[in-house]
């Protein structure tokens, strides 16, 4: 959900996000929320996932514990058959997003940008890409390598 909502580039995108997934905030007023606030969302998100830039784990711990004592928690239970076990939820979705920024340092993903087409991605353990990866897709790489094969072509 974060990357997703890094990845919106306009205020056409951002209506677009807000339609689709709601609010990233609980309004006290009707007039909180504006674009420039969504805009400052995303700059927290992205310095969440730029923690790989920190030299030593414990200015990252640090920055870390900062961005969570401003995340709120509601309890609830969840029910599975005859098993009950008490699970907290972020109470809206810019809190959501911010967990989700802080698990993906949590197991040492980090945020890269495409060459190709300039999309955020995670990259590292449990993302399913290398760390050293430089395109989102494969469908990026393969046009990366067409417009290279093309330039050579021109010269």
């Amino acid at each position: 959900m974060a990357i997703r909502f890094l990845n919106t580039s306009g205020d056409d995108d951002l209506v677009t996000f807000v339609s689709r997934f709601g609010l990233p905030q609980k309004l006290l007023t009707p007039h909180q929320l504006s674009v420039a606030s969504l805009y400052a969302l995303k700059e927290d998100l992205e310095d969440i996932l730029a923690l790989g830039a920190f030299p030593n784990s414990i200015e990252k711990a640090q920055h870390a514990n900062g961005v969570l004592k401003f995340v709120s928690l509601a309890p609830s239970f969840e029910h599975a058959g005859s098993q009950s076990k008490l699970v907290m939820r972020p109470t809206n979705l810019a809190d959501f997003m911010i967990m989700e920024a802080v698990f993906a340092y949590e197991v040492g993903a980090t945020l890269a940008r495409c060459f190709h087409c300039s999309k955020a991605y995670l990259t590292g353990p449990l993302t399913g890409r290398r760390s050293h990866s430089v395109y989102c897709s494969d469908r990026c790489r393969v046009a990366a390598m067409r417009a290279r094969n093309a330039a050579k072509g021109a010269d």
